[in-house]
């Protein structure tokens, strides 16, 4: 699969093939995608050169996420959405980050 990190004004900083497999249940159809890990560990190490603040284990994710998406095509989508926001009791600081993984 072909992975590309872009920048908000959509701009390809980073760009490259890497190699999933794709778990299907006995009707064939996919329940899980696995992305290879060196694959996996040359892509965080160049999009870690770009400045992007991805982590290996977010980087995972987004791969996983997005290729499971795109062999599934449910014809649904789940669209999160998160305020920046300060908490000062517990809790976190939620900041969207500047790079998208597409």
């Amino acid at each position: 699969m072909k992975v590309s990190l872009i920048n908000t004004e959509h701009r390809v900083l980073w760009e490259s093939n890497v190699d999933v497999k794709v778990i299907k249940d006995n009707l064939g159809i996919p329940i899980a995608v696995r992305v290879e890990y060196e694959c996996l560990k040359n892509a965080a190490k160049a999009i870690e050169k770009e400045g992007s603040g991805i982590t290996f284990h977010e980087l995972k994710e987004m791969i996983e996420s997005n290729a499971l998406k795109y062999f599934k095509k449910t014809g649904f989508e789940i669209n999160i959405k998160a305020n920046k926001h300060v908490n000062k009791g517990i809790g976190k600081i939620t900041i969207f980050n500047n790079f998208m993984l597409v």
